[in-house]
């Protein structure tokens, strides 16, 4: 099933509603309670299955905190970080039905990052070297923010510097 294409406004409205820190906090908070309710009926139920349960929505939260993290570092630098113009080099790697997309990023100081990214909502990046508005927060040294003419760039994990 095809994703529906999304704006570039409606990208970055829905990466400020992900990207709020008070909505990952709740976020967290409802996965936590998940996690202690599983293990509850763990111990009352007498099932591993449960138990099973708690550890996997446990490892979820835990192998995803980096990523809500650069969410909410995106979502801030489009408010109030600063912003550089640059280079996106997209390389697409697909693997039976999945595609991963990774970057070389090229900021005006020369710098450049070896990036991965998460298949981005609302539109589909194609190979190859495009433009790029890259922006910044205090808290990374890397762009948290890559925004494109067709749709924005958040890295999943934290970049290399290559360059």
């Amino acid at each position: 099933m095809p994703s529906k294409t999304m704006t570039l406004d409606e990208q970055i409205r829905m990466l400020q509603k992900f990207g709020n820190p008070e909505f990952m906090h709740k976020c967290a908070i409802g996965l936590a309670l998940v996690c202690g309710a599983m293990l509850a009926l763990a111990y009352y139920k007498q099932e591993f299955f449960f138990l099973l349960l708690a550890l996997m929505f446990g490892l979820f939260g835990f192998a995803n905190r980096k990523i809500a993290r650069n969410a909410i570092w995106a979502a801030k630098a489009w408010r109030v970080g600063f912003s550089t113009s640059g280079t996106v080099e997209m390389t697409l790697k697909t693997y039976d039905e999945s595609t991963t997309y990774s970057g070389l990023v090229r900021d005006a100081q020369h710098k450049t990052w070896g990036m991965k990214f998460g298949k981005p909502p609302g539109w589909v990046p194609q190979a190859g070297t495009v433009a790029a508005k890259l922006y910044y927060v205090t808290e990374a040294q890397w762009p948290v923010l890559i925004v494109t003419e067709q749709g924005i760039l958040v890295p999943g994990r934290e970049p290399k510097l290559i360059h």
